[in-house]
């Protein structure tokens, strides 16, 4: 019976614990919304820049690219899942196949 009793009083301590957490998220969580909902930004700044290397710089290319055929798609376009978007001529990779 003892035993019981004061299982009960330390399991109602970690519910008070778990459910107070709980509260301070939820009550962040509404304050971070209020506060995205009523503040404004006054200024945005947008620049260009280019990136410098303090070592060797390294290009980065494809191992076998292609040379396109056609391009069946401009900037702007909806495509649909299925659609082709463009076609690669074969001979070089052809070419490449036969090297192998």
């Amino acid at each position: 019976m003892k035993s019981e009793i004061s299982s009960n009083v330390k399991n109602r301590g970690k519910k008070n614990f778990s459910s107070k957490i709980v509260w301070i998220f939820l009550g962040t969580f509404v304050l971070l919304l209020l506060w995205m909902h009523f503040s404004h930004l006054d200024e945005v700044a947008r620049a260009t820049g280019t990136v410098i290397t303090n070592s060797r710089t390294q290009i980065i290319q494809s191992v076998d690219g292609g040379v396109l055929k056609q391009l069946n798609v401009k900037e702007g376009d909806k495509v649909k899942e299925g659609d082709i978007l463009a076609l690669f001529d074969e001979k070089r990779t052809q070419a490449a196949l036969i090297e192998i």
